[in-house]
This record gives C-alpha cells, sequence and structure tokens, in this order.
C-alpha cells in the first residue's frame, strides 16, 4: 500500500526557501566550471600561434578559390552568345 505524507508549509517559509535557492543558482551559475576555465586559459596563453597559423591557412585557401572562381567566370563569361 502506498502512502503520501504532506507537510504544511506557510507561504513566508517557502519564499525564503526560493530566495535561497535562486541565490545560490545565481553564484554558482556565474563561472564556468573549473576545467573549462583551465582549458580557456590554456587556449589564450598558447593559442596565438593557432590563430596565426590558421588565418594563414584560410588565406591561402580563399586565394586558391578566388583565382579559380575568377578563370571560371572569365570563361565562362567569353562562352556565352
Amino acid at each position: 500500500m502506498k502512502r503520501s505524507i504532506y507537510a504544511k508549509v506557510s507561504k513566508p517559509h517557502l519564499d525564503a526557501q526560493k530566495t535561497n535557492l535562486s541565490a545560490l543558482r545565481n553564484s554558482t551559475d556565474r563561472y564556468l566550471p573549473v576545467a573549462e576555465q583551465k582549458t580557456l586559459a590554456e587556449f589564450m596563453r598558447t593559442g596565438a600561434h593557432h590563430l596565426r597559423r590558421m588565418r594563414e591557412l584560410y588565406a591561402e585557401h580563399w586565394s586558391v578559390f578566388a583565382e579559380v572562381a575568377q578563370n571560371f567566370l572569365s570563361e565562362a563569361s567569353q562562352k556565352s552568345p
């Protein structure tokens, strides 16, 4: 047989508990967990090299794409009547 237990709690007590829970939630949600903080700090410390390398690589890719697109469009415009 299932039994349920109910407790009568006053409204001011519930409001105080909600306020405490909200304060706790605000204090813990404000910051990233430690593992994410350490990862971000490490990337910020060493990431400049990676970002510079990727910018150069993407610039090279864009340059090749732009050249191929330019050649394609100029050939296409010469073939059209």
